[in-house]
């Protein structure tokens, strides 16, 4: 999954960086008859030589992502007090896609959606008919019942 999402942050700025589509404000250059089958024989093997430019680049660009992948999972665990923020912004330039994703799934939510739903899911948890259950296993099921469906979605399809 990670792997995917990486791949895909560098396909999408790929993308966005490409400019070499024609420019709306020049008009198609005039050619004559005799020129033709020259520019069309030519056109084409410009274009198979495009397409396969492109699936060079994109092949060395997932071999980078995956090189880069690999090297952090070979790194060493940062320790317990060191914030994960920090870390990233100090390796942004090592990890640029992995930044990108640490910036987007370790930010903090801009809503209190989420957070109140919790509170609501403990609030059907814990009741008068279910005052007893300890802690540590209302803390649990709360867990389960809200990550479940990130794990397995095909057991929440409706």
């Amino acid at each position: 999954m990670l792997r995917e999402q990486l791949h895909s942050i560098v396909e999408r700025d790929r993308r966005a960086t490409d400019t070499s589509g024609p420019q709306p404000d020049e008009p198609p250059a005039k050619s004559s008859r005799g020129d033709e089958n020259n520019n069309s024989f030519l056109g084409m093997f410009e274009a198979i030589l495009e397409e396969n430019t492109d699936a060079a680049t994109e092949h060395q660009e997932n071999s980078r992502v995956d090189a880069n992948l690999q090297s952090y999972l070979l790194e060493a665990t940062l320790p317990m007090n060191r914030c994960p923020l920090e870390y990233w912004r100090s390796n942004q330039s090592r990890y640029e896609c992995l930044a990108q994703l640490a910036r987007k799934y370790l930010s903090a939510p801009c809503t209190s959606v989420d957070s109140e739903r919790l509170f609501s899911a403990a609030g059907h948890l814990m009741t008068q008919q279910r005052n007893r259950l300890p802690c540590d296993k209302a803390e649990m099921l709360l867990f389960v019942k809200k990550n479940l469906p990130l794990i397995k979605p095909e057991f929440f399809k409706k």
